[in-house]
């Protein structure tokens, strides 16, 4: 029952009687006395300055709040109530808001991750809003539902280490590979975009071969993507060039105009980065976007042309510089390049076994703009874009799926 105050009247001054023990009678036996007394105060308040309020009172007995809008409209009429006579059916959401209200509330209380990020596709959720009279129901069945797929996938996992899956995108210039990092990345640890990605795999006209086991997978993409922790990260040119110049075969350094580098040069610039901050459990600030000396974008083109047929001597370069730079911190982890992850299956380029925690996959990609540089290198395809990236993820992601047979 919704009571408004009218204006105050200056002619009406009497003071308004306590009211409070007739209230709370009238609330639990809707005696008509009571009744009449309590709305005769409120007609009274009403009129004082103080009185300028909106009182609310719930009941949910039906026949309980017909009787007392009735006293209320026969005590006052439109001075205590509005022209409804003060009746208000609320009946709350319609079914068909359910499912929104229910992933903007997700999202405020988990960092962003929708519904779909725990399993609760709209595919999935929509079932349960029909059969719910209440939203506060459909909150409990989503909850159950929930619990019910995490069941599952504890029951395949049991015996099997569940991997983070970090992918790495080193790049010849830092503008380009730090715009297509942000494009594909939400919050500050780069968890990928769901929402982005999901939206990408719904759009009928896109038939690649990579997507087809994705859009089979539809409504588990999002709960697959947070139980594997699937980021991004970019790996600077300049970390990357100290990392081969310290830790590379000496086929990968003879590709280089400046062909030698210290180990205490490469640990500080893998320290800097955002991805190793994020992993020692660090807050990382968002990077500044600033173009890379042409030097070094064109030291890095001479180095990336290793990726096509060479990228495993990148990769050892890189997890050598990252195992250093971790026992220069004194962060006891176990660092595998190339080796698999002792977990079935799995081959992850850099396998790093935290002290705490499930073990870290990095899966560094070696992209470039295509530069050319004149007179030694020709132009080529820029495969730094957020779409080559992308389909990189999405196909790096799902050989994880299956290699764990989730």
């Amino acid at each position: 029952m919704v009571r408004t105050a009218s204006r105050p009247s200056a002619a009406d001054d009497h003071s308004v009687s306590d009211s409070k023990n007739d209230f709370f009678h009238g609330l639990l036996t809707v005696e008509p006395a009571p009744a009449r007394d309590f709305f005769e105060s409120l007609r009274v308040l009403f009129r004082q300055p103080e009185g300028k309020v909106v009182v609310i009172w719930p009941i949910t007995d039906g026949d309980s709040a017909q009787s007392l809008s009735a006293s209320a409209w026969d005590v006052g009429r439109d001075s205590i109530v509005d022209l409804s006579r003060g009746l208000y059916g609320f009946k709350g959401l319609p079914k068909s808001q359910f499912y929104e209200v229910a992933d903007t509330t997700c999202r405020s209380l988990n960092q962003g991750q929708s519904l779909e990020a725990f399993g609760l596709s709209v595919a999935v959720a929509t079932p349960l809003a029909a059969e719910s009279e209440t939203i506060s129901e459909y909150y409990t069945r989503l909850e159950a539902k929930s619990a019910i797929i995490n069941d599952h996938f504890r029951s395949v996992l049991k015996d099997k280490v569940l991997p983070r899956v970090w992918v790495l995108v080193a790049g010849d210039e830092s503008t380009d590979l730090d715009r297509t990092v942000a494009t594909l990345t939400q919050g500050t640890e780069n968890r990928v975009d769901i929402d982005r990605l999901l939206e990408y795999l719904d759009k009928p006209e896109l038939d690649a071969a990579y997507l087809k086991p994705w859009k089979k997978r539809r409504d588990d993409m999002a709960y697959l993507m947070r139980k594997l922790d699937v980021r991004l990260f970019s790996l600077p040119p300049n970390a990357a060039l100290a990392a081969i110049r310290a830790f590379g075969s000496d086929k990968l350094r003879a590709r280089l105009n400046q062909k030698a580098g210290s180990d205490a040069s490469a640990v500080n610039a893998i320290e800097k980065t955002k991805v190793f901050r994020v992993l020692r459990g660090e807050s990382a600030p968002s990077s500044i976007m600033r173009s890379t000396d042409p030097k070094t974008a064109q030291e890095y083109l001479r180095a990336q042309q290793a990726a096509a047929k060479e990228d495993k001597d990148l990769n050892k370069a890189l997890g050598a510089a990252i195992e250093k730079a971790l026992e220069n911190a004194g962060v006891k982890a176990r660092v595998q390049v190339e080796k698999g992850a002792d977990q079935g299956n799995l081959t992850p380029d850099v396998w790093i076994g935290m002290p705490d925690g499930d073990p870290i996959c990095l899966e560094p990609t070696w992209r470039s703009t295509g530069a050319e540089i004149r007179n030694e290198l020709d132009k080529r395809q820029n495969t730094l874009t957020p779409g080559h990236i992308q389909g990189y993820v999405l196909q790096k992601v799902m050989k994880y799926v299956e290699d764990l047979e989730l």
